[in-house]
C-alpha cells in the first residue's frame, strides 16, 4: 500500500492491525490504535490552543514512546516538527526559536528558558492524559506528500549548523531505503537507541511505522540487564544503535549477545564509522545475523548499505546506492568521472526522492550543493568494478601534505589495529615546508602504555611512508557530536591555534 506521509501509515495500520504492537519503550507500550487515538487526541489540543498548519513546533527530546507520539501528532496537524536535544544550549535554543519562527514547545526540561510569547505544553500530559480523554474524532486531512514534515538542524561537524527541511515525500523515501536495504520483513521489533532527536534514529523509527512494524524505543545500553529484559518482553528482532553505545554494550555484555543470533534478523549501525575490531567481533557474535553499514546524510538519507556480514573483506566499502538513491562521482567542477579508483577517486554526488527540500530559509546555501538534482557533498570516494562504493573522507579532513593527498581514515584504520589504541583521529597540523601534515591523537584502553616505535612499525605495514603521521599525541578524549561523529575539525583547529 503506498501512503503519502508517516501520520498516514499510522492511521491506516490503526485501522487493519488495530492490536498490533507500534511503539513501547522500558515504561509503557502501545497498539496502533492506542497510538492514533493519542495523536488525534494531542492534535485536537495543538489546533484548539492554536496552532496553525505550517506552524514550526519546536519538540524536546525524550527517547520514548510518547516523543514519537507528540512529533506524530505535530505532523498530523498539518505542522512542521522540529526536534531539540534534551539539555540543548541557551544559545542553540534561541537560534533554532529565531529561525523557525516558532509559537509552541512541547517538552519540559528546557522551557524555564523559553522567552515570552511561546506557548509551552508537557509531551507527557499532553499524550498519556490523551489515554482518558473523551474521544475527539479527527476531522482534519492528513498532510500531503509535498507538504514540509519536518526540519533537522545540524549538530554542526563543520561551522554552523542548518536546518534541513524535508517533505513528507522525502520522509517516506528515506524510509523505503532503509525499509529495502535492510531487507526488513513483517512482524520486525526493532529496538532503537539512536536518539529520535537525529536523523538516523528517527528515519529507522519511520520505517518500521511505513511497514507497521514495532518500535522499541531505548536510551542507554548502561543497564545491561534491562536492555536484555526489553530484548525478551518484546521479543525484538532488529537493533538499531550508534558505533559508541554498540562498543559499551559489548564491552558491558560480553558474549551474551550470542544467545540471541538467531532471533535477531538484522543490526543497523550508523551516524559514524564502526571501528573494525567491533566488526569482527560481532561477526563471530553473530554470524547469521545482517550487519548494516551505510551512507547518507540528514540531506539525501540512507542512500548506500553494505552487510558487513555478508561482504567482510570489504574495508572502507559503503556498499550500493538503496531503491531510491542515484549516486554519481564527479570532479571538482561537478563533471561525472568515466572511471573513478582509488588511485583516481572524485566527489559523491547523490539525487533521489529522498533528497532535501532545502535548507531552512537559506536559498543560496541550498542552491551551492544542489543543482540538476543531485547535492554534491565534500565525501571524496570512489566506485569499484563491481559497483561498490568506497567512502575516502571528507574533503575537508584530506591532509594535502606537499601535495600528497592523505586520508586520514587510512591511518586511523591502521592505528587501531595497534593493540593498546581505544579510539584514534587523525589532523592535519599547517606547516610551512609541507603545507600540512599529518598529526594523530590516540585514546589508550585503560592500564595500556603506549610505545611509539612499536605503533610507528604497525603504522608503516599498511601505510606508505610519505603519509605516516609527523606527531602523536596521547589524550583523555576525542571530540564527537551529539550522535558519535568524530569532530577532525575542532582538533584541526586546536592544532593551528595563533
Amino acid at each position: 500500500m503506498e501512503f503519502h506521509s508517516i501520520v498516514e501509515a499510522v492511521h491506516a495500520y490503526a485501522g487493519s492491525q488495530p492490536d498490533a504492537l507500534c511503539l513501547a519503550d522500558a515504561k509503557r507500550s502501545f497498539t496502533y490504535s492506542e497510538v492514533w487515538g493519542r495523536i488525534t487526541c494531542a492534535g485536537n489540543v495543538l489546533l484548539r490552543a492554536g496552532l496553525r498548519p505550517g506552524d514550526r513546533v519546536l519538540v524536546e527530546h525524550t527517547q520514548d514512546a510518547l516523543f514519537s507520539i507528540a512529533l506524530l501528532a505535530v505532523q498530523a496537524a498539518g505542522c512542521v516538527f522540529v526536534p531539540l536535544e534534551r539539555g540543548v544550549s541557551l544559545e542553540r535554543l534561541e537560534r533554532i526559536l529565531a529561525e523557525t519562527s516558532a509559537r509552541f514547545f512541547l517538552g519540559k526540561h528546557s522551557a524555564k528558558r523559553l522567552p515570552d510569547g511561546v506557548c509551552i505544553l508537557d509531551t507527557a500530559e499532553l499524550c498519556e492524559n490523551c489515554a482518558n480523554a473523551e474521544e475527539i474524532p479527527w476531522d482534519y486531512p492528513v498532510p500531503s506528500s509535498d507538504e514540509t514534515a519536518e526540519i533537522l538542524f545540524s549538530t554542526g561537524t563543520t561551522g554552523k549548523s542548518k536546518g534541513i527541511e524535508l517533505t513528507h515525500s522525502n520522509v517516506i523515501a528515506v524510509a523505503e531505503n532503509v525499509v529495502y536495504g535492510v531487507e526488513m520483513q513483517p512482524g520486525n521489533v526493532e529496538m532503537i537507541f539512536a536518539p529520535l532527536s537525529h536523523s538516523h534514529g528517527l528515519r529507522r523509527h519511520y520505517a518500521n511505522l511505513l511497514r507497521g512494524n514495532a518500535v522499541v524505543l531505548c536510551e542507554s545500553v548502561v543497564f545491561v540487564q534491562s536492555v536484555f529484559e526489553l530484548i525478551d518482553r518484546y521479543t525484538v528482532t532488529a537493533i538499531d544503535i550508534v558505533p559508541s553505545a554498540m562498543k559499551m554494550l559489548l564491552k558491558l555484555s560480553g558474549s551474551r549477545l550470542a544467545g540471541y543470533g538467531g532471533q535477531l534478523r538484522y543490526m543497523q549501525l550508523g551516524s559514524a564509522p564502526l571501528e573494525q575490531a567491533e566488526k569482527e567481533r560481532l561477526r563471530e557474535l553473530l554470524p547469521q545475523t545482517r550487519l548494516y553499514d551505510f551512507y547518507g546524510s540528514t540531506e539525501a538519507g540512507c542512500s548506500c548499505i553494505i552487510d558487513f556480514n555478508r561482504e567482510p573483506d570489504r574495508a572502507g566499502c559503503i556498499g550500493k546506492p538503496t531503491v531510491n538513491s542515484e549516486i554519481r562521482i564527479v570532479d571538482e567542477n561537478r563533471n561525472p568521472l568515466a572511471g573513478s579508483s582509488a588511485e583516481h577517486p572524485g566527489f559523491i554526488a547523490c539525487r533521489g526522492a529522498m533528497l532535501m527540500k532545502g535548507y531552512w530559509r537559506q536559498p543560496e546555501l541550498t542552491e551551492s550543493v544542489v543543482s540538476d538534482g543531485f547535492i554534491y557533498t565534500t565525501d571524496r570516494g570512489y566506485f569499484d568494478s563491481d559497483g561498490y562504493l568506497y567512502l575516502l573522507g571528507r574533503e575537508d579532513d584530506v591532509i594535502n601534505c606537499g601535495g600528497i593527498k592523505i586520508n586520514p581514515e587510512e591511518i586511523e584504520r591502521a592505528a587501531l589495529r595497534y593493540a593498546p589504541v581505544a579510539e584514534c583521529a587523525c589532523a592535519a597540523k599547517k606547516e610551512a615546508a609541507s603545507g600540512e601534515v599529518p598529526v594523530l591523537f590516540l585514546l589508550l584502553k585503560e592500564g595500556e602504555l603506549f610505545e611509539r616505535e612499536v605503533l610507528m612499525a604497525a603504522l608503516a605495514a599498511s601505510v606508505d611512508a610519505n603519509k605516516l603521521p609527523r606527531d602523536i599525541r596521547i589524550v583523555t578524549e576525542l571530540p564527537h557530536t551529539y550522535n558519535g561523529k568524530l569532530q577532525r575539525s575542532k582538533l584541526r583547529e586546536e592544532l593551528n591555534k595563533g
